[in-house]
């Protein structure tokens, strides 16, 4: 206890001292505060937000103006030698960047091209630039080459097919908004003016030559934030007033995302939720750039109540399907932390920055292989079986979600995955818009960048962030330079210092702000950031209460043995050094979290590994931090049929397993995760966990006259009752068909005598498009005849009971239900009972 009091003591003078020091070098050596949000202010030094555009906190920094060092230098080595750098040579992964023919790349554009290409080449492109990769420079040339002969005189480019897309009239003008950020970089880099002379003539086709309806048509509805960024840079660097009447027709003519959530497919939303915010700069409407953040909420605090910054949709949110085992696409990774990179340029805010952080940290890397050679479709915070099976309808799509795949199966990411660590680099620093310069995220690199009148500046950043709390700065500049240095305090830091030159500053930095370091820097200044980081326990009452562990920025999953087994789809090969990978658990994972009630965070402690980080710290071997803490397994969590985690269950929950170490690793580090974890608990509030329901041996041979793919046949005899007709269940429904004459099957393998089926339909009223039929009967066949049962009562259509039918015994080798749906609804069965 007495040494307790004198470090204190000691710890409180030698605050008050750098207090002092401090107030009495504030002159000498500048100034230091801690703000919220940074000036909205012209920067003079770079193309920034010509009026009446709204100033803009911060500016991008041209590609090139960052170069990596450190694991994030490793991470692009990887990807240049992993899937992204080489598809191109792959057309049995990716048919769709076979140059020779491309619409993208031929005269008018004559050949098939969608978003493919533009989805690889935007970060394809950007590795060469940030790499100075010889290989992918001359590639990257030899497609924009190509892309340029696509232009027409009426200022269309691109494939000829996406001309008149729309009822062979209207274009489809999505694919070439990811073209025309390809073409943003490669003018940064080259200054190549053929890139100017193409944004000119495609945008006044847009403006003067396309109908309005054209921008609300396709995926583009949702995506034109896309664009609108490309637009405003065009305008930034020209001045042209018509390109403004052009941002107004986008934002009149597409999907209204200021009036709430236009869509709920994971990628339009990712690409879309920041269209108000971007459009704010060009109405000053304050509204719209409330709206961007009030779409963000309402995604994350319905589907998005886990850990690692994701949310639920697989391939789209559906209400029901909110746990931690629903999935998020790496293609909305990466397009969710570039929308988060641009709302930190365009509000100036920290907490942007905070969320593409922790994307980046917890959920991109575990979306491929550690040697980022295959990409599953879909991360999810629990995950427990990496194969190939088909998991619909706890998934949202069917088919191979979940394995580690270079092609084949997952066309928008294996492409889109590209741009992630691309321009999360390219998104580190920025230039603020009182001539200074932003630190918006933390990781080893060197920047080159003009501040203060004009002069170049050279910072060095040395720091194994997300896994150290310290970061240091080197100053390099020719003479001395006065501008101001910006320094991002995250969200979940208190106590962030810093120094200059061994002095520490003083500053009562809060969480979500900036350190503003205004001083006249020298060559040679050193600036040191200490980030504190701390164990904490987050609650999820969305989802059962679940609880997630989180040191700083990185988020916690149980450290599961992982096995990794090539595979080959359908009998198929692989080229050579990019195989299909499945992985599977070698040790328990079902374990709750015992923890501390009245200090949840001190039921774990900090194990760091000895030595320097590893160049992939993102695997479960070489992960520098551990947590340890104590859990017991739950016996009757268990995997589905479906080869899914089985649904949580609310906390507390009573196990009578023994109390055992278990260890967790960083979320980005574990292929196969347990990161919401049930909390143990006694008691009269805790828990029984339910035995999971095993389905019935089939019986019967199920058909129908249509399914819709992700659902299942035999759901309709798994012998899982339902509770409600409009349970998110495994299920069989006629989706789309909506109104028609439809029917489901029974099929015997021998003569069967019944004389009763009992009914539970499916219907989703307030979610989906499904409703109980119109009408329905029930025949079975006699010969090679369908004849109608003699009913007894009669046919039953309610919700959320089964419906019984009883009727004259007959013996027959097949039943059929035959229906009529409801106009402009379908339809669909839980449960289909006969005896």
């Amino acid at each position: 206890m007495l040494k307790r009091v004198i470090r204190h003591g000691f710890l409180a003078l030698a605050s008050a001292a750098a207090v002092a020091v401090s107030a009495a070098a504030g002159v000498a050596n500048g100034t230091v505060k801690d703000v919220r949000t940074l000036p909205a202010v012209r920067n003079t030094l770079y193309h920034s937000n010509r009026a009446p555009l709204l100033p803009s906190p911060e500016t991008h920094l041209p590609v090139g103006s960052i170069a990596p060092a450190g694991w994030l230098h490793h991470m692009l080595e990887l990807e240049a030698h992993g899937l992204t750098g080489h598809l191109y040579q792959m057309p049995s992964y990716s048919p769709w960047l076979v140059y020779k023919g491309d619409g993208w790349v031929t005269p008018r554009g004559k050949g098939p091209g969608w978003e493919e290409v533009p989805y690889w080449l935007r970060g394809f492109g950007d590795l060469g630039y940030i790499l100075h990769n010889q290989r992918i420079l001359k590639e990257t040339k030899k497609w924009i080459n190509g892309v340029f002969l696509t232009e027409r005189p009426s200022g269309f480019f691109g494939p000829a097919s996406t001309r008149r897309e729309f009822n062979n009239k209207l274009p489809d003008m999505w694919p070439q908004m990811p073209m025309l950020e390809v073409l943003r970089s490669y003018y940064e880099y080259s200054h190549d003016p053929r890139v100017l002379r193409l944004f000119k003539h495609y945008f006044k086709w847009q403006l003067n030559k396309v109908p309005g309806k054209a921008f609300g048509m396709g995926w583009g509805d949702t995506r034109w934030s896309e664009e609108l960024d490309v637009v405003y840079w065009y305008y930034n660097r020209t001045g042209k007033k018509w390109l403004l009447k052009l941002g107004q027709k986008i934002n009149k003519n597409s999907a209204d995302w200021a009036a709430g959530i236009a869509s709920l497919h994971g990628v339009n939303f990712g690409e879309g939720f920041r269209e108000p915010a971007e459009y704010y700069m060009q109405s000053h409407v304050l509204k719209f750039l409330e709206d961007t953040s009030r779409d963000y909420h309402m995604m994350h605090n319905e589907y998005g109540q886990v850990p690692g910054g994701g949310y639920g949709a697989d391939e789209n949110a559906r209400p029901g399907y909110v746990g931690p085992r629903q999935g998020i696409e790496t293609c909305a990774i990466v397009e969710n932390m570039l929308s988060d990179e641009v709302l930190t340029q365009v509000t100036g805010r920290g907490d942007w920055a905070d969320r593409c952080e922790d994307l980046a940290f917890n959920m991109l890397p575990s979306a491929t292989s550690p040697n980022l050679k295959a990409l599953h479709y879909l991360t999810a915070p629990n995950q427990i079986q990496l194969g190939p099976n088909n998991r619909a309808p706890d998934i949202d799509d069917s088919g191979t979600m979940f394995s580690y795949s270079p092609g084949g199966v997952y066309r928008c990411c294996q492409h889109n995955f590209s741009q992630g660590w691309p321009y999360y680099n390219n998104s580190l620093w920025m230039a603020s818009g009182d001539n200074g310069l932003v630190a918006d995220m933390y990781n080893a690199c060197t920047l080159s960048a003009k501040a203060g009148r004009g002069e170049t500046i050279h910072i060095k950043e040395q720091t194994d962030y997300p896994f150290s709390s310290r970061v240091r700065l080197t100053v390099r500049a020719a003479k001395p330079v006065k501008f101001p240095l910006y320094l991002r305090v995250p969200r979940w830091c208190k106590g962030a210092t810093v120094a200059v030159n061994g002095l520490l500053m003083h500053a009562a930095a809060k969480p979500e702000s900036y350190f503003r370091i205004d001083r006249t820097w020298k060559n040679g200044d050193r600036v040191n950031l200490r980030l504190p980081m701390h164990i904490m326990v987050k609650r999820w009452k969305g989802n059962d209460n679940s609880a997630s562990v989180a040191y700083g920025p990185l988020w916690f999953s149980l450290d599961i043995g992982e096995k990794w087994i090539k595979y080959h789809p359908h009998g198929g090969s692989s080229p050579k050094g990019f195989p299909h990978w499945k992985v599977v658990p070698t040790t328990p994972w079902n374990y709750g979290l015992v923890l501390d009630s009245a200090d949840p965070a001190a039921s774990f402690n900090v194990v760091r590994k000895k030595g320097p980080l590893a160049k992939q710290p993102f695997t479960p071997s070489t992960a520098p931090i551990e947590l340890v803490g104590t859990g017991r397994r739950i016996p009757n969590w268990t995997m589905n049929s479906l080869h899914m985690v089985g649904n949580l269950h609310p906390s507390p929950v009573i196990s009578h397993q023994p109390a055992q170490r278990i260890v967790l690793i960083p979320l980005g580090a574990a292929r196969l995760r347990i990161s919401a974890f049930p909390v143990i608990g006694h008691g009269p509030k805790a828990h029984h966990w339910p035995k999971r329901v095993i389905p019935k041996a089939h019986h019967y041979v199920a058909s129908a006259s249509w399914k819709y793919p992700a659902d299942s046949l035999r759901a309709m005899e798994d012998g899982v009752t339902p509770k409600l007709s409009a349970a998110q269940i495994t299920r069989f429904t006629w989706w789309p068909h909506l109104g028609t004459r439809e029917w489901a099957q029974y099929s015997f393998g021998a003569p069967k005598t019944v004389h009763q089926v009992k009914v539970f339909w499916y219907d989703d009223t307030g979610i989906g498009g499904c409703r109980v039929p119109q009408k329905w009967r029930l025949m079975y066949r006699q010969g090679g005849a369908w004849k109608p049962v003699r009913a007894t009562n009669s046919y039953g259509i309610k919700r959320n009971q089964y419906n019984t039918v009883n009727f004259s015994p007959v013996t027959t080798k097949a039943l059929r239900i035959v229906v009529r749906l409801r106009d402009g609804k379908s339809g669909g069965i839980l449960q289909w009972k006969v005896r």
